[in-house]
């Protein structure tokens, strides 16, 4: 275990140390946004051209279609332009398209047109698909509008398409927003145009889509949208997810409950579900309440009657769960072909072995157990594979996709610096393994934890805990709950044990500064687990502790408590 200490390390002004430890030097501007903006869609490129278009077909009465992208965004974002529009016109004839296949994305195919569309919007999604836009417009005679956030890297000169893409123009400021966001610009367009002032109501969506595709809410735009869309949920569906996922969430709706309870739901449902299933979801989504629906409950003879809400949330915890089972079974066979790599990177085959609608959600947890960085691939045909390639938490490799695709034996590799998505040549299997081997050899995977504050145990004080409690809804990524190191615990046999059902729970309680120190789901082979398990009360020993303060309650009862990431044994005293 290593740490390197960043900032300032200014225990007195927590707050404003971790923020400004995140880029943010304006700090108490961002901790105090109140709405966001209702006027930067105009340094959107083609917005202008955009409006002109929907309202060349919407005043004509032509029947429009919303294309809806196969992830939590495109779920959002197409609600919102499909319930922006009925709040225009409540009859307005406008139809939500989902794709056949559960990974397709854009304007790949694999959904129908009716013959009397006249305008195909496409948010979240499209801006690279000039050739579906030359046949849409000139072989079917179809408008389309793209309302995108996805880099452009194809030549879109002659697209008869209009796009709407935060990336491709220069005087938006915000690179780092989602679809949903883009679509929600384009509507408060069309609010000034139509004086139809729907979309404040509709942040919901917005914020949850921008959670949920994992962008940076150090943008103060996003995080504007964020505070002010979880503050005010109003779309039933996300309602249901939410009150299922009470128990966990603990009744905070925030970006670090939404990204773990909210997204991971929806996402299960949307790799595992049928085509008419995913129609359904989009159904909810829009609130459409036309049909009820019954299932008998198990150990019951008579049907129960469900609304749309409670029977699309039944099956998305059916599918999790079905999920995570499919995961927790293959994971130990890769584990164990992983462990037979040799080097720092594992090239895995997980053909036969796994649905590939989990490869990614598995990569990743294949990835922390071999502590490597990690490419799992499956056979796509005789000629290619593809896969996910993901790294571990605070993993010294800080940009794999770029390794990866300066690789010259891979095809591809697009996404995020630890999670993306990979298509090697069979051919080139071999080659690609050696060549990132080789680029990594010599360094060291031990994590690497940033950590915001150095202290030692004795110097911990209530203030903190309560301060950092109080802030817990500002976390979500690029701005991540802050670590700290704590040095010069020392530990007895008399106040530290191993507990919990499986035995896999370390617990230490420090009475010089009342705090309580809790490592979950420990190894049984790791270093501390090993020392506590195997003392008999004549030796003490002092650690140094990465992990993040909080309060716990128990009964009433509030403790300060460290949640431990890691942790390292600097030396014993034998008593």
């Amino acid at each position: 275990m290593n740490y390197k200490l960043i900032g300032s390390n200014d225990t007195n002004n927590i707050i404003k140390t971790v923020l400004n430890n995140r880029g943010i030097e304006d700090w108490k501007g961002y901790i105090n946004l109140s709405k966001a903006s209702r006027d930067t869609y105009e340094d959107l490129d083609n917005i202008a051209k955009a409006v002109f278009a929907f309202e060349l077909h919407y005043g004509q009465k032509h029947p429009m279609a919303i294309l809806v992208d196969n992830d939590v965004d495109g779920i959002c974002s197409g609600t919102l332009m499909y319930k922006f529009i009925k709040a225009l016109d409540p009859n307005y004839d406008v139809r939500m398209y989902v794709h056949r296949k559960n990974k397709s994305h854009g304007l790949d195919g694999d959904f129908d047109i009716d013959d009397d569309i006249k305008l195909l919007i496409v948010p979240d999604a499209g801006s690279n698909d000039v050739e579906e836009h030359k046949r849409l417009y000139y072989d079917l005679g179809i408008d389309c509008l793209c309302l995108d956030h996805h880099q452009v890297t194809v030549d879109t000169s002659d697209s008869p398409a209009i796009i709407v893409n935060n990336q491709m123009s220069d005087k938006y400021v915000n690179k780092g927003c989602c679809g949903a966001s883009v679509t929600l610009e384009f509507c408060r367009a069309l609010e000034e145009y139509y004086w139809e002032y729907a979309c404040d109501n509709l942040l919901d969506l917005a914020a949850v889509a921008n959670v949920c595709d994992i962008m940076p809410i150090t943008e103060f735009e996003t995080r504007a949208i964020i505070n002010e869309g979880l503050a005010n949920i109003n779309n039933k569906m996300l309602q249901q997810i939410i009150k299922a996922q009470d128990f966990s969430m603990k009744g905070i709706v925030s970006p670090h409950t939404v990204g773990f309870y909210v997204g991971p739901l929806i996402n299960a449902f949307i790799r595992m579900a049928t085509y008419e299933e995913r129609k359904l979801l989009v159904r909810a989504f829009c609130e459409d309440e036309s049909e009820t629906f019954s299932y008998t409950k198990r150990g019951e003879s008579f049907p129960t009657e469900e609304n749309i809400y409670e029977h699309v949330v039944r099956l998305m915890k059916s599918y999790k769960g079905k999920q995570d089972r499919q995961r927790q079974s293959a994971l130990p066979t890769l584990v164990n072909k992983g462990k037979e790599c040799v080097g720092n990177v594992a090239l895995i085959d997980a053909t036969g072995i796994l649905d590939t609608a989990l490869t990614g959600v598995v990569a990743i947890k294949v990835s922390e157990a071999l502590n490597m960085p990690t490419l799992l691939l499956q056979k796509r045909n005789d000629k290619t594979y593809g896969g996910s390639g993901r790294v571990f938490d605070n993993c010294p490799v800080e940009d794999f996709r770029s390794l990866v695709d300066e690789c010259p034996y891979t095809t591809l590799a697009q996404g995020h610096p630890g999670a993306f998505g990979i298509e090697i040549p069979a051919e080139n299997i071999d080659a690609a393994r050696e060549w990132l081997n080789d680029k990594l050899s010599g360094v060291s995977m031990d994590k690497i934890y940033h950590v915001d504050f150095e202290v030692d145990a004795t110097d911990l004080s209530i203030p903190m805990f309560q301060v950092l409690d109080q802030s817990k809804t500002l976390w979500g990524h690029n701005i991540d709950e802050p670590l700290f190191a704590i040095k010069e615990l020392h530990i007895t046999a008399e106040n530290s044990r191993i507990c919990g059902k499986s035995q896999n729970t370390i617990q230490i309680y420090d009475d010089v500064a009342n705090v309580k120190y809790v490592m979950f789901f420990c190894d049984g082979e790791g270093e501390l687990y090993q020392w506590i398990n195997n003392n008999w009360g004549d030796s003490e020993a002092v650690i140094t502790v990465i992990g993040t303060l909080g309060l716990s309650s128990y009964e009433g009862k509030l403790d300060s408590q460290v949640i431990i990431k890691d942790a390292r044994i600097e030396r014993t005293i034998q008593n």
